[in-house]
């Protein structure tokens, strides 16, 4: 029998940002909704090294907001989504 992978996974020194992406992808895409959310705030806090980059943290923002929408919260996920949105430059910005 294969072993279960942990239900949110551990950030540690030498995690990268794409590790904690990758981590986090996993788990909305296994229905961990709650968990990859949870792991999402924990990677935006992180001491990564290098720190994360302005893609790198808007990503994990996506996804906390995407993990919020697929587990219900809709009120919330509308106002992290709307948050997002407006921490990105306007240029930037594809209509």
């Amino acid at each position: 029998m294969p072993t279960p992978s942990p239900a949110k996974p551990a950030l540690i020194s030498s995690t990268t940002s794409a590790e904690a992406i990758t981590a986090i992808r996993g788990l909305i895409r296994r229905g961990e909704y709650l968990a990859a959310y949870d792991a999402a705030e924990e990677a935006e806090q992180h001491p990564f090294n290098p720190g994360l980059s302005a893609l790198a943290l808007a990503e994990l923002r996506y996804l906390r907001a995407l993990a919020l929408t697929r587990s219900g919260g809709l009120l919330r996920a509308t106002a992290e989504a709307e948050a997002l949105k407006n921490s990105l430059p306007a240029d930037d910005l594809r209509t």
